[in-house]
């Protein structure tokens, strides 16, 4: 397969993926967004793109959100959690958390891809 169209097959697999997933800045500031993660968030990636992730994190789970950052370094540039989200039209939506960092060549943190499994539930439980 030619460079050219692997990058549209894994941009068609980004955006047609089942599961919410999200490109951030390593400030967990949103840069793009699946069309999962559009309907999870009830917004377009016009609205998404450059929103704090944090002001869809519920209150209760603030805390846990700014551990996200520490458990990414302490565990390899991969973190996974439970978190609680507070949607747009002040719904909640329970999701399953799991974040990579990406690298360059260099070893230099570029960006975070998370993904968000509603319902709370672990990738494994989700396969069964």
């Amino acid at each position: 397969m030619a460079e050219e169209n692997q990058d549209g097959f894994f941009r068609r697999i980004f955006q047609e993926s089942p599961a919410a997933i999200l490109v951030v800045t390593l400030d967990f500031q949103i840069t793009d967004a699946n069309l999962a993660a559009q309907r999870m968030f009830k917004r377009g990636l016009r609205d998404l793109r450059d929103s704090a992730l944090r002001q869809f994190v519920a209150h209760s789970d603030q805390v846990a959100f700014k551990g996200i950052r520490t458990d990414i370094e302490d565990q390899n540039g991969c973190a996974a959690r439970p978190l609680l989200l507070r949607l747009p039209d002040e719904t909640e939506c329970e999701v399953s958390l799991t974040a990579a960092v990406f690298r360059d060549d260099g070893g230099d943190s570029q960006f975070i891809l998370m993904t968000l499994l509603e319902g709370g539930k672990s990738i494994s439980e989700d396969m069964l």
